[in-house]
């Protein structure tokens, strides 16, 4: 959900002390630290718990902080719910995205590692928000983009080389085989593809009447609903209770920073534009690369250098959507 391409008009500014642009470029800055926070807890997690307990709790920080939020607003009045058809499709596509795209990419960490898995993220996300844009919502690919996207599908080609070489860092007491190696980056692969289809899912709710509270609350309750139930129909209860403190708080930061960074992008794209924005995306590439070799120890290779690289070059390039109103409240 940390990734859904959405642009709001502009509100006025004329209270704040510094120009739009610059708390807006301060806000998406703000929230690429922070989601990157969020996957260097996850990292952190992947080879000692289990991933879907894992998933569990950091999505239910966001389910529990909004839900009682979204209540207050329609006990006061405020109509919350969209039509039944949207919310049907939101709670849909927040599924695919808690149970394939979050448990994939979790599992994944534990397999290639922070540095490889996010930037192959990121080049299918952006591979398929342009496909989908055109195909779906009209909108226009410039030769700029198409340079881009071709920069992305070398990014990922690469990164795929490097793979096995970072899998061996990540994993050097049982060193995966190459089979499950091509599954995690066909995992991140798919990750991409599921938060593009989500992004567009959400940008279509919310030039009507659905607030991104909604959107943000239907998506992190189905991981709340799903991953749950699964966790303790294949551990059991009690060995779940018996998880260490220690990484109950790195699941619940991961929890925090996520809905923190969630309201900062969603303030900044309210003050500069998503072009703006996706190259200041472009900083949580490089900072995955840099926390995976700095903090885990995934040493770099030179099919990942250069993967990485040309995913921020083509994030760099990369066209964004034009302007969609959407609703700007909770």
């Amino acid at each position: 959900m940390d990734r859904v391409n959405a642009s709001i008009p502009q509100p006025r500014t004329g209270l704040l002390p510094l120009s739009p642009a610059a708390v807006g470029t301060a806000c998406c800055a703000v929230s690429a630290v922070l989601y990157s926070g969020a996957n260097v807890c996850m990292r952190k997690l992947a080879l000692d718990c289990d991933p879907t307990w894992a998933l569990f709790c950091k999505e239910s920080v966001t389910t529990v902080v909004v839900g009682p939020i979204l209540l207050v607003l329609a006990w006061r009045g405020r109509k919350i719910l969209p039509p039944l058809g949207t919310l049907a499709v939101l709670a849909l596509v927040g599924l695919a995205v808690e149970v394939v795209a979050n448990l994939g990419m979790q599992w994944a960490f534990g397999v290639v590692g922070l540095a490889v898995a996010i930037p192959i993220d990121f080049g299918a996300l952006l591979i398929t928000s342009a496909i989908l844009g055109y195909l779906l919502l009209d909108e226009h690919v410039s030769l700029r983009t198409v340079a881009a996207l071709g920069l992305l599908l070398l990014a990922v080609a690469l990164l795929g080389c490097g793979a096995p070489a970072a899998s061996q860092e990540v994993n050097a007491a049982a060193v995966p085989s190459g089979l499950l190696v091509a599954l995690a980056i066909a995992l991140c692969c798919l990750a991409g593809v599921i938060y593009a289809t989500f992004g567009a899912v959400a940008r279509h709710c919310m030039k009507g009447s659905t607030s991104m509270g909604i959107v943000m609350f239907m998506t992190t309750f189905m991981g709340t609903v799903s991953l749950g139930p699964m966790s303790v129909g294949r551990l059991g209860l009690r060995p779940l209770l018996e998880t260490p403190w220690e990484q109950y708080g790195w699941m619940f930061s991961a929890g925090l920073f996520n809905l923190v960074a969630f309201v900062a992008v969603t303030k900044g794209l309210q003050l500069i534009g998503v072009v703006r924005v996706q190259t200041l995306n472009a900083m949580q590439v490089a900072i995955a690369a840099m926390a995976g070799v700095l903090l885990f120890h995934e040493l770099p290779n030179p099919w990942l250098v250069l993967g990485v690289t040309l995913t921020v070059v083509g994030i760099f390039l990369m066209d964004g959507p034009p302007g969609q109103p959407v609703a700007e409240s909770l």
